[in-house]
Order: structure tokens, then C-alpha cells, then sequence
């Protein structure tokens, strides 16, 4: 190992004691944040699903909309790991805009869609 390697892993050492990485300078959100919180994400996306269910709609149609939910996160996480050249179910290597969005943007979207509410997706 050279000098130069040997003192930036001192350094990022340094960095992480101190609770600061991202002052690293090959530290990066996407591969280093969002990839250890996506198994979190995942589980709190299935929850805000259950915003979905309201006073509006009853029965079927309420766990057909949930039912949808579910698999158009299921199946936009599987399209695009499988455009990344890996397996459907395999946690991503670094999280991009893609899946920060479908986290933020599914849920409400569909809230929005129940209550026929636009200002229910802003909420």
C-alpha cells in the first residue's frame, strides 16, 4: 500500500470517529447512506401504503388500490435492478434519483388517488 492510500485511510478513519464522513472526499449519499437505510425505506413505504385506505372507498376497492401499490413499487424496484444487470430482488449498490422517487412520490400519489383529493398529494 502506498503513502498517499495509507494516509487517506487515516484520514477517513479520522473522519469517521468523529462522526463526520461525509467530509470524505470519495463519500457519496447514494452509495454510502441511502444503500445501508433501503432495507428502512422499504419497510416505511410499505407502511405510508396503508395511508392509502380511507372512508371514500370500501372493501375490495380499498385492497385492490393497496394490492396496486404494492406491486408497482415491486415491480418498478425489479425493472430497475434488472436494467442494472442485476437480479429483480437484489438491494441496489447505490440508490439513485429512481428510487428516491418512487419512495416519495407513491404513496401520496396514491393517497391523491383515493380521495380524488389533489391537495391530499402535497400533504
Amino acid at each position: 500500500m502506498s503513502g498517499t492510500e495509507s494516509e487517506r485511510s487515516e484520514v477517513d478513519n479520522w473522519f469517521i470517529e468523529r462522526g463526520v464522513p461525509h467530509l470524505m472526499s470519495a463519500y457519496t449519499a447514494s452509495e454510502d447512506i441511502f444503500t445501508r437505510m433501503f432495507r428502512f425505506l422499504v419497510v416505511v413505504i410499505f407502511a405510508e401504503l396503508f395511508l392509502t385506505f380511507s372512508d371514500d372507498i370500501a372493501g375490495w376497492d380499498q385492497a385492490a388500490l393497496f394490492g396496486f401499490g404494492v406491486g408497482s413499487i415491486l415491480v418498478t424496484l425489479s425493472v430497475v435492478n434488472r436494467l442494472r444487470g442485476r437480479r429483480w430482488n437484489q438491494v441496489p449498490d447505490d440508490v439513485g434519483v429512481g428510487e428516491l422517487a418512487v419512495f416519495l412520490l407513491v404513496p401520496p400519489f396514491l393517497r391523491a388517488f383515493t380521495t380524488e383529493q389533489v391537495s391530499d398529494f402535497f400533504q
